[in-house]
């Protein structure tokens, strides 16, 4: 201490002090008018309810994460480990009856895909044509945790999870330097909203129908899934160009040069798929499907996508084993007899690469290009394959069918 200073009377300071440890206390001793009590009660308040919002915060920020984490988890458990399940011969001739309500149902919808009609239109023909024949709608409802979103305060659930959920997986995203567009496979907290996935232009698959009109040339995807009396499912889906006046299922390659674009990729999605039937048979392994169709699909100049897949199917939606639409060593499973599978290609215009929408089921093109999908439901038999939603009048390709004579 300097020379000059001047001590403070010993009793003013512990004046000072005393006061000093009644303000870190809120208490008043009155010679600031009782002011200073008041504020530090508010300010109390204040750390208080800041203290019970971070708290909710955490609970709420650790509950998205569990039902995140347990997403990814179920989702990677199903792609990984389908269990497969031969269907015995008294079996058949049920599995034939749900895939040709199935096939059925899209000649039945065929005539409605035209310009001026929405998807959700074409989603409310195919319920009640569904429950009209003692059928049930498989995709209503599916997947997620089983939650339904037809109530208006479980659809604002469903909604708001789903919106963080994509938030998560686009930084999930960042940080592993796939992009800030997201991943590929979406992970949804409730179930499929409608009664059949139609897929529109971009859309790669499980579209979700609503008020948006079909405009001429609009390429279309109609994926349906219907579950008889006795349990089984038949699953087939089929493609439209609306407006055009080819009939994508008969025509002469010749007409190829002068087509639109929508309708070559349809052609070339709907041959591929049927080259990939071509090989099944018994004692063919499954990973000869995939190589057969990323041939036809080199051939033509498209990509496949490789995130979805065919699969078993029977009693269960989803069976063993993964069909992959493309060339791969993934799979080892030699086709048997009793085998039911659905070969299901998915052809992008340009790159393969997809990513999922905010309503975590709407798996769309990641560059805008146009995306395309045929599929068949297919058993094999002793000595072969049999197309089980093969429809009325429909053939197969001709240069497929050439070659699968010879």
């Amino acid at each position: 201490m300097g020379k000059d200073s001047k001590r403070r009377p010993l009793s003013s300071h512990a004046s000072t002090v005393k006061r000093r440890i009644n303000v870190s206390r809120g208490v008043s001793d009155g010679s600031d008018g009782g002011k200073f009590s008041s504020s530090t009660s508010l300010a109390s308040k204040s750390t208080s309810q800041h203290r019970y919002a971070s708290s909710t915060f955490k609970i709420v920020f650790m509950s998205i994460y569990f039902v995140f984490s347990y997403s990814v988890l179920s989702s990677l458990s199903s792609l990984t480990s389908p269990s497969i399940h031969l269907k015995p011969p008294p079996t058949h001739s049920s599995l034939r009856d749900a895939s040709i309500s199935a096939s059925q149902l899209l000649t039945y919808l065929s005539p409605f895909l035209k310009p001026g009609v929405s998807t959700s239109e074409i989603d409310s023909l195919a319920e009640s044509w569904t429950s009209s024949q003692n059928l049930i709608s498989a995709p209503l409802n599916y997947g997620g945790f089983g939650l339904s979103s037809s109530s208006p305060m479980s659809n604002k659930v469903c909604l708001l999870t789903n919106a963080l959920t994509h938030k998560l997986m686009i930084l999930l995203s960042t940080l592993t330097l796939r992009g800030p567009l997201g991943f590929p496979i979406g992970l949804p907290f409730c179930g499929f909203p409608k009664s059949v996935c139609i897929s529109v232009n971009s859309v790669v698959c499980h579209g979700i129908p609503s008020s948006s009109i079909l405009q001429p040339g609009d390429l279309v995807n109609v994926d349906v899934t219907v579950i008889n009396e006795e349990g089984w499912h038949g699953d087939t889906s089929k493609s439209w160009v609306i407006g055009t006046d080819y009939n994508l299922e008969d025509f002469e390659y010749g007409d190829i040069e002068r087509m639109s674009e929508a309708e070559r990729l349809s052609i070339a999605t709907r041959e591929c798929m049927f080259w990939g039937i071509s090989v099944v048979k018994p004692g063919v392994n499954v990973k000869r499907i995939g190589e057969r169709i990323q041939e036809c699909a080199d051939e033509w100049g498209y990509s496949l996508v490789r995130e979805y897949s065919g699969h078993g199917i029977g009693q269960r939606f989803h069976e063993g084993p993964r069909i992959l639409h493309y060339k791969n060593d993934e799979i080892d499973v030699v086709m048997e007899p009793g085998l039911v599978i659905t070969i299901e290609p998915m052809m992008n215009q340009f790159k393969r690469d997809i990513v999922a929408l905010e309503d975590q089921w709407t798996i769309v093109t990641k560059d805008g290009g146009l995306s395309c999908q045929w599929e068949h439901t297919v058993l094999v038999t002793e000595d072969g394959v049999e197309i089980l939603t093969l429809r009325d009048g429909e053939m197969w390709p001709t240069k497929v069918l050439e070659s699968f004579n010879n």
